[in-house]
């Protein structure tokens, strides 16, 4: 009895240690990755940074839903890329210190790959052998390794194989319970806040149910499935939902793959490795292009799909691949499928779909390893499983590893020199990290040019690049999120517009439009960091940091433009076309202190407020009270962005929050004194909330319900036998 479950406990163990091997760096030394995209690093700049956020609110014991620090303001559990209530990520982030949560969040997430792929493999009926095969293929491959950089990405991809597991149980059995774990897997996706690993999940399973479920019937199957998946991630997708009206991510331009990137299948780095070198190719993005599960692996995928065609699952995972490669580099059949399919052509990276080719590949892998079992090939010589094992291992593991760069944990957060200077001013004010993703670019290519490790990424922390002040507590005007406001989008265009640059480092210089110094001044940013030298007499110099040697100092400069956080204003300007309030703030004659740009009617203010004044009492996240005292009607102005959101409350009455200047948010003000609160309570938040603790509650009933239900059967089950 022990050797067998020392044998049924092996191959997971195996797995685990491979797990453990594999970030060994992360598991036993103070380290993180620091791994470069194109222009900033997601892992750090967006997967820590937002989740040393979680952590901090966790800490605090308040909801993670806006921050005030990115972007003017933003609602970043909206977005969703930080997976702020997905469960495995409030206990990891509740219990542990951050750095520990942020790596196992990645361990774990390759653990679950790889033992689910394991278990799904034994249950269609491979080996032991070729199921651990298909396990390392497919969850060391180029897709979990590449997408490290981008965790939120791999946190979903690994429960696909869960998830057809799952499907394939609810086809042998017709069991309810397996509809609602494929719910409860569904929602857990949908939780970590990036739907395009999802849909592709959904479809997939959809795909597999349908090959495979004859008589069953499916309405009724997926009407459990879809409610409990849609209720249990609620409190995601309602706010996803509202920013996303807001949002301009359909404006953002689509990559498509190419023929010349099959080369990667048997040669990875044929375009060269990301971390080591620069690549030249501007339509090859290497983690998104490249695809990747071991030669032998891939051999023996081939040589399943020759001696094993006539399986029907063989026939499945092959039709799988032929489809998604028809997808992939067929323009004409993926948008024909984009139009057949709602949403389907609504991603940036089609690549993805790599993911699918990647299981139904490494599936396939472990037909053709039994295959050779099957004819005695390996069966005579049994040692030939140790050495197959082995050489795939050191094959993906020597293909991960050249990917994988760290950086010492204390070196990441040790507090820069401008965060020391910044730290020292006590106004209520914000930062603009100028063109860091052009200086970030160059730091990166430099970097893996003259071969520093990273060394020169660190020293670009220094500039406060997007998201990244998160971790010092500095505001920054800056945000990198999936989704954001089509305003500040076109914000974002507008004063792009108004820049000469010249792009040549060490050296480089950029010419600011008088315009753009004065609308950041009026959205209360008061210093520019910048390797650029900036051309404007409206900005002064008040330090210079080192960078690196022989090359352009860190600049900060500070706004004589600034404007308060929070000021007082007698009268507005009605503007109702919002395409010309840029235009209009911006222009030299316009006087921010004098008069608002409103875009509805409003009969209310006064010439002049002279005497007045006002005191913010307490800023938050989630809560802003100030004090003000006017000697007539007129406007407070807030400068944090305007979002649905957030309510006003003036002397404990609810008053209307006015969109002001473009992006900032106004409320009018009687003669007096007045104690203004702006609290964010967004009703698409709450609904959402309500209705997953509901579905959570319900479904968790219905467990504890089952499982005591199947501990009484089989106990009566066993009574019967032992009585005859």
């Amino acid at each position: 009895m022990n050797i067998s479950k020392f044998k049924r406990f092996l191959p997971v163990t195996i797995l685990t240690l491979l797990v453990v091997v594999f970030f060994y760096k992360i598991i036993f030394f103070n380290t993180i990755f620091n791994m470069a995209d194109l222009t900033g690093s997601d892992i750090l700049d967006m997967g820590y940074s937002f989740k040393h956020f979680l952590s901090q609110s966790l800490m605090q014991k308040t909801l993670p839903v806006w921050c005030s620090s990115i972007g003017y303001g933003f609602p970043i559990h909206a977005d969703g890329e930080g997976g702020f209530f997905n469960p495995i990520n409030l206990i990891l982030f509740s219990i542990l210190p951050k750095l520990i949560a942020f790596n196992w969040s990645i361990i774990l997430s390759f653990l679950i790959a790889s033992v689910f792929t394991y278990l799904y493999a034994r249950n269609i009926g491979l080996s032991a052998v070729a199921s651990l095969v298909s396990s390392i293929s497919f969850s060391f491959s180029s897709f979990f390794v590449g997408h490290i950089r981008q965790i939120h990405i791999i946190n979903i991809a690994c429960w696909l194989p869960a998830l057809i597991l799952l499907v394939k149980l609810l086809i042998d059995t017709n069991k309810v319970i397996y509809c609602i774990l494929i719910g409860i897997v569904f929602g857990i996706q949908i939780l970590y806040g990036y739907p395009q690993i999802f849909y592709y999940s959904f479809i997939f399973s959809l795909s597999y149910f349908l090959y495979k479920r004859g008589q069953r019937p499916l309405i009724g199957f997926l009407f459990v499935i879809i409610i409990v998946m849609v209720g249990l991630s609620a409190v995601q997708w309602l706010p996803t939902f509202e920013l996303y009206k807001l949002s301009s991510y359909g404006d953002l331009i689509k990559w498509q793959y190419k023929f010349k990137d099959l080369i990667t299948f048997i040669l990875p780095y044929y375009y060269g490795n990301p971390v080591k070198e620069v690549i030249l190719r501007n339509d090859f993005i290497f983690w998104e292009g490249c695809i990747y599960i071991g030669i032998l692996p891939l051999l023996f995928a081939l040589f399943g799909i020759l001696k094993r065609f006539k399986d029907n699952h063989v026939k499945y995972f092959v039709s799988v691949c032929i489809f998604m490669f028809l997808l992939l580099l067929i323009k004409p059949v993926y948008n024909i499928f984009g139009y057949i399919l709602p949403g389907f052509g609504f991603f940036r990276f089609p690549h993805r779909l790599s993911l699918i080719i990647i299981f139904c590949l490494a599936i396939l892998s472990g037909y053709g390893i039994d295959y050779l079992k099957k004819i005695d090939l390996l069966n005579r010589r049994k040692y030939l499983y140790l050495i197959i094992l082995f050489l795939v291992v050191l094959d993906l593991f020597s293909f991960g590893w050249k990917q994988l760069r760290t950086t010492d944990y204390s070196a990441w957060i040790k507090q820069p020199e401008s965060v020391k200077f910044l730290k020292k001013d006590k106004d209520f004010s914000r930062i603009c990290s100028f063109k860091t993703d052009y200086s970030y670019i160059v730091a990166n290519m430099l970097d893996t040019t003259y071969k520093k490790e990273g060394r020169l990424l660190l020293a670009h922390r220094e500039l406060l690049q997007s998201n990244i002040n998160l971790i010092w507590d500095i505001e920054s005007s800056n945000i990198y999120a999936g989704l954001l406001t089509k305003r500040f989008f076109e914000f974002e265009k507008f004063i792009s517009s108004k820049y000469e640059l010249t792009p040549n480092f060490p050296g480089a210089k950029a010419i600011v439009n008088p315009e753009v110094i004065k609308l950041y001044g009026m959205y209360n940013v008061k210093y520019f960091l910048s390797l650029w030298t900036i051309k404007s007499n409206l900005l002064s110099i008040e330090s210079e940091l080192l960078f690196s040697k022989n090359f352009d100092k860190i600049k900060i400069y500070n706004n004589k433009l600034l404007l308060p956080k929070a000021y007082l204003v007698p009268k507005t300007k009605i503007v109702k076309d919002e395409k010309s309030i840029l235009d209009i703030i911006s222009n030299k004659d316009f006087n921010p202190l004098n008069e608002v740009v409103l875009e509805k009617d409003m009969d209310h203010g006064y010439s002049d407020i002279n005497g007045s004044n006002v005191d913010i009492v307490k800023y938050s996240d989630n809560e802003v009270i100030i004090n003000a005292t006017l000697s007539n009607d007129g406007f407070l102005v807030l400068n944090d962005a305007y979002y649905p959101g957030w309510k006003a409350e003036v002397n404990g009455e609810r008053k209307n929050i006015f969109k002001a200047n473009y992006l900032m948010r106004a409320v009018a003000l009687n003669k007096g004194n007045n104690t203004i609160r702006f609290y964010y309570d967004s009703d698409y938040f709450k609904i959402g909330f309500v209705i997953s603790i509901i579905t959570g509650l319900i479904v968790f009933v219905y467990l504890i319900w089952m499982f005591f239900r199947e501990s009484k059967t089989s106990d009566c089950i066993g009574k019967e036998q032992k009585e005859s």
